[in-house]
């Protein structure tokens, strides 16, 4: 380790070198930018050089895996990161950046330069809450405190922004510490207003606190700040949800019904619409049943949700499975779930040849999508057996 930091701090470059670099990343040139550190800097030795490339990383990725591997693109004035993010990777050659082992070995041997350090916590911040990051770790709590203290490191020696409070306040949040959380979020609200994610944290800590009503107008305030259609929806599902607890249904079916039309698709969210639908009679219920199938027609849990929300209705729902079949019937897994809870639902009925003959269709087209070696599959073997066995 000692040779490691020798050779760290017998690194000089010329500040000089840093002007073009610094004038390429305020305009958002981020590939251009990080080829030209890889040039300055090749075996990531100078702090400046380093915090630099983080930066051309986290702000101009458009796909990252493990946020080791970028995929980075030079913007245009008219583009937003966030809405390109995760759609041209596979046409972009990779560059490589390994902060989680450089990041602290610099900080180490740099340990005055918070300007470093606030790099380094961004960095932790952006496998957090980026899009189009593949293979990103799992976020523990130690992980945000990592980046919560090195960016109060950093505030108290002056350099902070208002994501580096936002960063604070949901490293509390996620700990339950609201006091602080919400102080940091306000922190950020008084940096930059228009940022949306702190009202809609501020309303789901209201939430917890039982203060609904707060809850709506943070709710409100976040959708409109926000300046994309997936948080506006976000706000739109919360207040439908804090409505729900209010048992207000018919002011929460115009909220999810909003936040469905701004961004269609959403299984969690169109599931509790439908819930909800299912309790007040709603007209367009079998609307959103439909959309809420199609939103995940291979996952099993779409059909296990919806064989409970209509246990009293099983012959309607048998009606509404075998319904998707001439849609789906390219898709062998989502035809052998169809197959399957068709099964299930004539067993609950008393349907046993009927019951058998699903059973056998769904192991089929189940073998056609996962082969023959699930363990499933051994159970729906055993169902048939025993349903031969009765009908004997």
């Amino acid at each position: 380790m000692k040779i490691i930091l020798l050779s760290l701090i017998l690194v000089s470059i010329n500040p000089d070198q840093f002007e073009k670099v610094d004038q390429l990343l305020a305009d958002r040139q981020y590939h251009d930018a990080f080829l030209l550190l890889e040039e300055i800097d090749p075996e990531n030795e100078d702090p400046e050089a380093f915090r630099r490339k983080i930066e051309a990383c986290i702000d101009g990725y458009l796909f990252s895996t493990g946020h080791y591997l970028f995929a980075l693109k030079n913007l245009s004035p008219d583009e937003d990161i966030d809405e390109l993010r995760a759609k041209e990777w596979c046409e972009r050659d990779m560059q490589i950046l390994n902060v989680k082992q450089r990041g602290p070995e610099l900080m180490r041997a740099y340990p005055d330069n918070y300007k470093l350090k606030f790099a380094v916590a961004n960095f932790y911040l952006s496998m957090q809450t980026d899009k189009g990051c593949a293979q990103c770790p799992v976020i523990d709590q130690e992980f945000m405190d990592n980046y919560e203290n090195l960016f109060m490191d950093c505030y108290e020696n002056n350099i902070y922004d208002y994501k580096s409070f936002y960063a604070i306040a949901i490293s509390n949040h996620n700990k339950k510490n609201y006091k602080k959380a919400k102080e940091y979020y306000k922190k950020s609200i008084d940096l930059n207003p228009e940022y949306g994610l702190n009202y809609l944290n501020l309303a789901i800590i209201s939430a917890d606190e039982g203060k609904l009503d707060n809850a709506i107008s943070y709710s409100k305030l976040a959708i409109n700040k926000s300046r994309t259609d997936d948080l506006k929806a976000r706000g739109n599902n919360y207040i439908a949800l804090i409505y729900v607890e209010k048992e207000d249904n018919q002011k929460a079916l115009e909220y999810f019904e909003m936040a469905n039309n701004l961004v269609p698709g959403n299984t969690e969210r169109l599931l509790n619409f439908l819930i909800t639908s299912r309790k007040t009679g709603y007209p367009k219920e079998h609307q959103i049943r439909k959309q809420y199938f199609d939103s995940a027609p291979n996952n099993l849990n779409t059909y296990i949700n919806l064989m409970f929300l209509y246990k009293q209705e099983i012959s309607n729902l048998i009606t509404f499975f075998k319904d998707q079949r001439d849609e789906y019937h390219s898709n062998t897994e989502a035809l052998g779930f169809l197959s399957l809870m068709i099964a299930k639902s004539h067993l609950n009925l008393g349907n046993l040849d009927e019951a058998s003959i699903e059973f056998e269709q769904a192991k089929n087209q189940l073998i056609k999508s996962w082969g023959s070696s699930q363990s499933v599959l051994k159970n729906i073997d055993d169902i048939i057996s025993q349903l031969k066995t009765k009908n004997l």
